[in-house]
């Protein structure tokens, strides 16, 4: 029996079980396999231009954020160069105009003096040898420190 079943039963079922699958199983399995290629390459379709599209607006968005702060940068440097230059313009002509009222508070004071000693008596102390312009200007300065510093004048 068992012979009988491995000669002749054995090649009949294993004939039939792939003639079945053949024919039904094969087709179906070729067919869930295409279909699931076919909704990867769908889900692909759509998913790939919409991850392109997010992509593109973040680097576009990144590229814009580091546009923006560099045209900052740039701008708080030219208003720095700016006001140095300003500082710098506002630092010479005030130096210029210090140095034209020195020179005509100079020239001034050089004329008053002069003419205050051209006015000033011409004769002598008999003691310092001094105009008495100058020797009671001498004077006046030596009494002024001596009530400063509280002292009788020598």
């Amino acid at each position: 029996v068992v012979a009988f079943f491995a000669a002749v039963v054995a090649p009949v079922v294993a004939a039939v079980v792939a003639a079945v699958v053949a024919a039904v199983v094969a087709p179906v399995v070729a067919a869930v396999v295409a279909a699931v290629v076919a909704a990867v390459v769908a889900v692909v379709a759509v998913v790939a231009p919409v991850v392109a599209a997010v992509v593109a607006a973040v680097v576009a968005a990144v590229v814009a954020a580091v546009v923006a702060v560099v045209a900052v940068v740039v701008a708080v440097v030219a208003a720095v160069v700016a006001a140095v230059v300003v500082a710098a313009v506002v630092a010479a002509v005030v130096a210029a105009v210090v140095a034209v009222v020195a020179a005509v508070v100079a020239d001034v004071v050089v004329a008053v003096v002069a003419a205050v000693v051209a006015t000033a008596p011409v004769e002598a102390c008999p003691h310092s040898g001094m105009p008495h312009f100058f020797r009671d200007t001498v004077n006046v300065i030596e009494t002024r420190l001596a009530v400063k510093l509280r002292r009788p004048l020598d």
